[in-house]
C-alpha cells in the first residue's frame, strides 16, 4: 500500500505531467488558431511546432523539404509557429538591406547568436556599433588592394594544386585514358592551405602532404554540431543551456576542439613580427588591438580607432571564418566541376576561352580573368544551382512590426529568403533546373527574344546583401577564377563512371553549410592546345 507521502508524490508528478500536456497541446491550438501567421499557407504539423524543421535539420533535408513545400505552397510558406520562408526576390531587400523609415532586420539569433563557451564574432554580432567597428576592421583583409598583394600567395597553392595533379597523372594515366581523382579533396586541400596562409601565416599543409590536416575533420564534425545547437533553439530556447549539455560528446567536443585549435593559431600569428599582406597584419596594421574592458563599457577613450578588434572578437572572427573561407569556396569549385563534367558542350566552351586566351600558364592572372565573360558566366550560374550557402539567412521582425514583400508581420516573427527553393523556382528562370552559363552572358541579357529574357537575375544574391553581404566576396572570386582557370587549362575533363562519379547535388545533406561527398573526375594531360 501506499503511504501518504508516496500518494502526495506520485499526485505532484501526476500533476505536473498533466498540466505539462495541457500547455503543450495549449500552445499547438494557439500556433494553430490565433496565431497572427495562421493566414499563411504551409503544412498544418510544421505550424503547430518547431520539431519537424527540427528534425529535418538535424537529418540534413531542411533546405529541400522547404524547396518542396514551396513549390507545393507559393512565394511565402509557414515553416513554423513563428517562422516564414520567401521565395519572392523581393523579400531579399526588405530583409536584408535597410530602408528609409524602417527599423533594421536583426539576424536571427536562432541561427547567428554564439556558441557557448566561444567569444562573439562578426557573425554572431547584432547589428549595430560594435559589429559596424568589427567588420570594418576585418575589411581592410578583403579589398581589391589586398587581395592584388595576396596574388602571388594564391598563385603558390594553385601551382602545387596543379603539379600535384600532373604527378598523378603521370604515374597513374596510360595511354591516354586519364587518372581518376576524387576532386572533392583536393579542392578542399587548396581552400584550406590559401585560407590557413592568409589567416594565420601558415598553411595546413594538406596539398603538400596530400591528405587533410586533422583540424580540417574537427571542422566537418563542428558543422554538424552547430546543427543540433540550432535544432535545440528551434525547439525550445530558454532550455539551450541544459539541453546543449545532453548532447552527443563527440559533438560538443568538436566545437570545443575547433575553438581551441583555432585560438592557438590566432595567438601564434599574433606573436609574429612580419609584413606579409594577411589577413591578420590588414587588421592590425589598420585599426589594432582594442582594450576589451572599453568595449563592454562602451568608453572610446582606451581607443578612439573605429577600426580595432578585442582579441576576444579576434578569436570569434577568425574562428567563424576559417569555415567560411574555405568550405564554400570547395563548395562552389564543387559545384562548378560536377555542373561541367556534366554538360560537356558547357565544358568545351571554357576550355576553348581559357586556352584561346592565355598562351602559356604563367599567363592566367587575375585581372585578366576578371573580363572572361564565360568563365564569369560558369561561376555565377554555379552560385545559382550550388549556393555555397543553401539555407536561407534567418532575420528577425523588428519590435513593432514591418512589412516584408506587402504584408504587415508581427515583431518577432522569424523570416528568411529559400536561397536553394530562388534559385531553383522555375517560375523566375527558365530551364531552372539546367545548368546554362548561357543566361548570364550580355548576348542573352540584351537580347529581347532570348529563352532568359524572363529570368530574375538579381534573385541570385550568393554572398547576401546589405550590411551583412559576404567579406570574402572578392577572395572568393579570386579563387574561383584562378583555379577554374588552371583547371581547365591544365586538364582534359570528363566524368568518372564510378559510384562517386554522379555528384547529385539535390541529393546532398545541409547542416548550414554543404555535406559534401567524394567526387571522382577523369583528368588527362591536354591532346591538343
Amino acid at each position: 500500500m501506499f503511504s501518504l507521502t508516496e500518494f502526495s508524490i506520485w499526485r505532484t508528478i501526476l500533476l505536473a505531467a498533466l498540466l505539462s500536456i495541457f500547455l503543450v497541446f495549449s500552445r499547438i491550438f494557439y500556433n494553430l488558431y490565433l496565431n497572427p501567421l495562421r493566414k499563411f499557407p504551409g503544412p498544418v504539423r510544421w505550424a503547430a511546432s518547431a520539431f519537424p524543421s527540427a528534425v529535418s535539420l538535424c537529418k540534413g533535408d531542411l533546405v529541400h523539404d522547404i524547396q518542396r513545400l514551396h513549390l507545393k505552397y507559393g512565394d511565402i510558406v509557414r515553416v513554423g509557429p513563428n517562422t516564414l520562408s520567401f521565395t519572392n526576390p523581393d523579400a531579399l531587400r526588405d530583409i536584408m538591406v535597410h530602408r528609409p523609415g524602417h527599423q533594421t532586420f536583426q539576424k536571427d539569433g536562432t541561427w547567428w547568436d554564439v556558441i557557448p563557451g566561444q567569444a562573439e564574432s562578426v557573425v554572431s554580432l547584432p547589428t549595430g556599433r560594435d559589429h559596424a567597428r568589427v567588420r570594418r576592421a576585418l575589411s581592410v583583409g578583403f579589398t581589391e588592394k589586398t587581395l592584388i598583394a595576396q596574388e602571388s600567395m594564391l598563385k603558390k597553392y594553385v601551382d602545387l594544386l596543379v603539379a600535384k595533379l600532373k604527378d598523378i597523372v603521370v604515374v597513374e594515366g596510360k595511354q591516354g585514358k586519364g587518372s581518376i581523382v576524387n576532386i572533392a579533396d583536393w579542392y578542399n586541400y587548396t581552400t584550406f592551405d590559401i585560407i590557413g596562409d592568409l589567416m594565420f601565416a601558415e598553411s595546413f599543409d594538406c596539398l603538400r602532404d596530400s591528405q587533410y590536416h586533422p583540424w580540417i575533420t574537427v571542422i566537418f564534425e563542428n558543422l554538424r554540431a552547430i546543427a543540433y545547437l540550432i535544432s535545440i533553439r528551434l525547439v525550445y530556447r530558454p532550455l539551450e543551456t541544459m539541453l546543449f549539455a545532453c548532447l552527443p560528446a563527440k559533438a560538443t567536443q568538436a566545437m570545443d576542439d575547433h575553438y581551441s585549435m583555432s585560438c592557438q593559431k590566432i595567438h601564434r600569428r599574433l606573436g609574429l613580427e612580419t609584413s606579409r599582406p594577411d589577413i591578420m597584419a590588414s587588421v592590425l596594421q589598420n585599426g589594432g588591438l582594442r582594450d576589451e574592458k572599453a568595449t563592454m563599457t562602451g568608453s572610446k577613450d582606451s581607443n578612439p580607432n573605429e577600426g580595432s578588434m578585442t582579441i576576444n572578437e579576434i578569436e570569434g572572427s577568425f574562428t567563424t571564418l576559417i569555415i567560411a573561407g574555405s568550405e564554400t569556396t570547395a563548395t562552389s569549385l564543387i559545384g562548378s566541376t560536377s555542373s561541367l563534367v556534366n554538360n560537356p558542350d558547357k565544358l568545351k566552351k571554357l576550355v576553348d576561352e581559357i586556352r584561346g586566351t592565355f598562351p602559356t600558364e604563367e599567363d592566367i592572372t587575375l585581372s585578366r580573368l576578371k573580363d572572361l565573360p564565360y568563365l564569369n558566366a560558369v561561376i555565377s550560374e554555379t552560385m545559382r544551382l550550388c549556393p555555397p550557402v543553401p539555407v536561407g539567412l534567418a532575420h528577425v521582425v523588428p519590435k513593432g512590426g514591418d512589412t516584408v514583400c506587402g504584408h504587415w508581420l508581427p515583431g518577432g516573427t522569424h523570416v528568411s529568403v529559400a536561397t536553394y527553393a530562388l534559385h531553383r523556382d522555375p517560375a523566375r528562370f527558365y530551364e531552372s533546373e539546367k545548368f546554362l552559363p548561357e543566361r548570364r552572358l550580355a548576348s542573352s541579357i540584351n537580347d529581347p527574344s532570348s529563352v532568359f529574357k524572363d529570368d530574375v537575375r538579381n534573385a541570385v544574391q550568393g554572398f547576401g546583401l546589405g550590411k551583412r553581404q559576404c567579406l570574402g566576396m572578392q577572395l572568393a572570386y579570386a579563387e574561383l577564377r584562378f583555379i577554374l582557370a588552371r583547371m581547365a587549362w591544365s586538364f582534359d575533363m570528363e566524368r568518372a563512371e564510378t559510384k562517386d562519379g554522379l555528384y547529385p547535388w539535390s541529393e546532398l545533406r545541409t547542416f548550414q553549410l554543404l555535406e559534401k561527398r567524394p567526387f571522382d573526375i577523369i583528368i588527362r594531360e591536354p591532346a591538343s592546345r
